[in-house]
């Protein structure tokens, strides 16, 4: 009997519609679970149409892949998803956390329902970590083996790296977006449910890491995610971004994600300001400011030309990055940067650090310097070295592009990530390791 799966993606997460793409395409997609992923029904043009533009921008942008169509695509708890993006809009984070937990619930529970009906079916669940479901452990109650994709580190790992931050650098620790024992962000199930996976799935080495102390080895696969590269070449940004820059031209320093101190802007505008020149760069950071933190990092480094853009649309955003010279990731904590490695296609050389998986896909050395987290000495003599070599900059940025261009399209991130879940622990292990503790 060959085995089948079960997807559970309730977000917009990239990686396991890609999963769920690549077994649609080998025959094994049992069903694809979500919300207000935009799939290829006659009626999604209808319900996208009736939402105000700002939203809509944001459901377009979760385009579901073609393979996952028809009766493999179940949707449910649409109107949950749509009532907590309004409520990220109006900036009510608590209520927007507290309708993405209901309609995760609502959607595990259509999923329960179908693993009670599987008869002496080999059927496995994927479900992405942390979701406030409940699911995995259902699927550990009725018997069901289940993958754990993991979009970011443990959680008690995160807490610790996060309360860490906070004491060195307090002045920067409310906009951490990372509170240690707040029951909405970190899910009560999140050890049982590491436990009990026949594989965890990490987008990283770093992410990896972080699941060491729960889950053996052999049941963790760290492979990095990946780049629409033909997407990029049709829309003509593939390496598009390494123009010569001129020598009296300022250093286009760009960033994209949330404006947090997670992702070390701190660090960033320590580096800038902390230069012989800071007037050699300006810096642009594209991406939502839920707590402020512009205002804060204006009047602490007030040398620093900054720009401030909230979330572009996806190819309005690639464009806007294209026109930049470097793109620099100092985050502190993430599984898996999807834009560092979109900035890698457009051909931007990158500064980062070891925690954003840009070791796992080869950027450094070629496309890419490497600098310890939280260190905006070293972020400072990065950028210096990039502003004085300008041919070493294309180059790198060239070696970017190459990287990303050679095997890290999504359609192999697919194919490995169903490589190894043939090669899962089996289920008996998994219960017997549990029955031990």
């Amino acid at each position: 009997m060959s085995r089948s799966y079960i997807v559970f993606n309730p977000g917009s997460h990239p990686a396991p519609k890609w999963i769920a793409a690549r077994m649609a395409d080998e025959g094994v997609l049992a069903q694809y679970w979500t919300s207000a992923q935009v799939g290829n029904q006659a009626n999604d043009s209808l319900w996208l149409g009736a939402l105000p533009k700002s939203i809509r921008n944001e459901f377009n942008s979760r385009q579901l892949p073609i393979s996952i169509r028809g009766p493999l695509l179940k949707r449910a708890a649409i109107a949950r998803d749509l009532a907590a993006a309004i409520a990220r809009r109006i900036g009510n984070s608590d209520l927007e956390r507290r309708l993405l937990h209901a309609r995760n619930r609502a959607i595990a529970k259509k999923i329960i329902g179908q693993l009670k009906m599987r008869g002496e079916e080999d059927l496995w669940v994927i479900i992405p970590s942390n979701t406030h479901s409940g699911l995995a452990r259902q699927c550990i109650r009725l018997g069901v083996p289940y993958a754990l994709y993991t979009p970011l580190p443990l959680a008690d790992y995160s807490s610790n790296l996060m309360a860490e931050e906070a004491v060195s650098n307090p002045d920067w620790a409310r906009h951490l977006h990372f509170i240690a024992g707040d029951p909405l962000a970190a899910d009560r199930d999140a050890a049982i449910e590491a436990k009990g996976a026949s594989l965890v799935l990490a987008n990283s080495a770093f992410t990896g890491k972080s699941f060491a102390t729960l889950v053996d080895q052999e049941r963790i696969a760290s492979i990095p995610l990946a780049v629409d590269i033909e997407r990029f070449r049709a829309l003509g940004l593939l390496g598009s971004a390494t123009d010569e820059r001129k020598a009296t031209e300022p250093l286009k320093v760009t960033y994209s994600g949330h404006i947090s101190q997670r992702k070390g802007l701190s660090y960033l505008f320590e580096a800038i300001e902390g230069s012989s020149h800071p007037e050699n760069y300006e810096l642009l950071l594209i991406g939502s400011d839920t707590t402020q933190m512009e205002s804060q990092l204006r009047g602490t480094y007030p040398h620093v030309r900054a720009t401030f853009v909230r979330s572009l649309p996806q190819e309005s955003l690639w464009r806007r990055l294209a026109s930049q010279h470097v793109f620099v990731f100092p985050t502190l904590l993430d599984g898996f940067g999807n834009v560092l490695i979109e900035a890698s296609a457009l051909g931007l050389p990158s500064i980062v650090t070891d925690r954003c998986g840009g070791l796992d896909i080869g950027l450094v050395p070629d496309g890419g310097s490497l600098v310890p987290a939280q260190d905006g000495g070293s972020i400072r003599d990065a950028l210096q070295n990039l502003y004085a070599a300008e041919d070493e900059r294309r180059l790198m940025g060239i070696a970017a592009t190459a990287v990303v261009a050679r095997g890290r399209s999504w359609a192999d991130y697919g194919a490995d990530v169903l490589k190894a879940l043939t090669q899962g622990t089996p289920l008996d292990q998994i219960e017997a390791a549990l029955s031990n503790e």
